[in-house]
């Protein structure tokens, strides 16, 4: 996958190195079979790691592989929080 992939003008592309629990019931739910572990930027390097995670966590039921993505550096916009919800304020007497 490395060199794969042409940049993006609009977003970063990043690497999701993920772990699958192969050994996971069928009444598992999706969302515990699947871990995010770490994201990366350089994708020899979740190449790599994910060889190394294979390795070290093959008889343990794990299966990971990497996945790109993208970062998107998006603008938040903040709320205040009115008056009458803000938690209470202790005195510091």
């Amino acid at each position: 996958m490395p060199g794969n992939l042409k940049p993006n003008k609009k977003s970063e592309h990043l690497y999701a190195v993920i772990r699958y629990e192969i050994d996971a019931g069928n009444d598992t739910p999706i969302d515990l079979r699947i871990t995010v572990k770490k994201v990366v930027v350089d994708p020899n390097f979740a190449a790599r790691e994910v060889k190394r995670l294979n390795d070290l966590n093959r008889e343990k039921g794990s299966y990971y592989f990497y996945q790109i993505t993208r970062f998107e550096d998006a603008f938040v916009e903040v709320e205040s929080i009115p008056p009458s919800q803000r938690p209470a304020e202790k005195s510091q007497t």
